[in-house]
């Protein structure tokens, strides 16, 4: 459970950030100019040393019953933070499972660090929410909270960490000249949000419903040339889909064929087939087939 709660948030998160994104619903080859760092809308210690998330991706959610809450910084150093819950109070991010903060050294790691993972509780690991405003959408708090990484047996402290009047969003929209299209156990799938972005080193592809509680998930390396790869899970070529906003299925097998990469466009086409099943050990799965996209990143 917990550790499905973790590639949720993943996943989850970079919905959200594409959100702010403006390359999100801009076809245009012109590259954006480099993000600036917050002012003081979300930052944070990662082990003493100060972070803060570029401006345009210091991002927060509040749809579905869930708080989002995400910041990446211009070295990729990542924070999400989600809470099953949207009111004002205080929120336990440790081992009780239901809230979580994940520390990723960028948003498309293969291995993060998850408050829920070590010995710590609500006395260690906490969130507060002191204030949500909901005529301007704009939403105040702190945090600290200790992680651990299985995969490499190692922890993190996040300290100091606060959001002050930072935006956040009811619902998503927009897809610019970007497509994607699949069938999900035989039924069209037709996302109202298309994105793709590049970072550290990847193209990330993400369709998601409205809401954002329903997405699927793409990830090629940067430099794909035109051919056909094989899906694998945390593998160069992944692949993940999110029925609801609380079931989280990684790619079993499959495989995805690039027919046109346009670095110059910055332009991705191809089609793809994959099967998934529930992370976290539940029996939910789900066959992917006949999709498609072209995406603008």
């Amino acid at each position: 459970m917990k550790t499905r709660n973790l590639l949720m948030l993943c996943l989850y998160s970079m919905v959200i950030i594409l959100v702010s994104c403006s390359k999100s619903d801009d076809s245009s080859s012109t590259p954006s100019p480099s993000p600036t760092p917050s002012t003081g809308l979300l930052t944070a210690k990662i082990n003493g040393s100060a972070w803060a998330p570029s401006a345009d991706s210091a991002t927060a959610s509040l749809i579905n019953g869930e708080i989002n809450i995400t910041g990446v910084a211009r070295d990729g150093k990542t924070i999400t933070i989600t809470l099953l819950d949207t009111v004002v109070g205080t929120y336990d991010l440790g081992n009780s499972g239901m809230h979580a903060g994940v520390y990723q050294t960028n948003p498309s790691a293969s291995s993060s660090y998850n408050s829920n993972f070590g010995p710590w509780d609500g006395t260690v690991n906490t969130l507060t929410i002191a204030s949500i405003d909901k005529t301007n959408k704009k939403m105040t708090g702190t945090f600290t909270f200790k992680a651990y990484n299985f995969s490499i047996n190692d922890s993190i402290t996040i300290s100091e960490g606060a959001f002050n009047n930072l935006p956040y969003v009811t619902s998503i929209s927009g897809t610019g000249s970007n497509s994607f299209s699949v069938n999900i156990n035989g039924t069209p799938y037709l996302p109202t949000l298309i994105s793709g972005v590049v970072s550290s080193g990847d193209i990330n592809i993400i369709a998601s419903a409205n809401s954002g509680s329903q997405s699927v998930g793409i990830y090629v390396p940067e430099t794909v040339t035109p051919g056909t790869y094989s899906f694998q899970p945390f593998g160069t070529y992944n692949a993940q889909y999110n029925p609801n906003s609380s079931t989280f299925l990684l790619v079993d097998s499959g495989s995805i064929t690039i027919t046109e990469h346009n670095t110059v466009l910055q332009k991705i086409v191809g089609t793809f087939n994959f099967t998934a099943s529930d992370f976290g050990g539940g029996t939910t799965t789900a066959n992917l087939t006949n999709g498609s996209f072209t995406i603008f990143y």
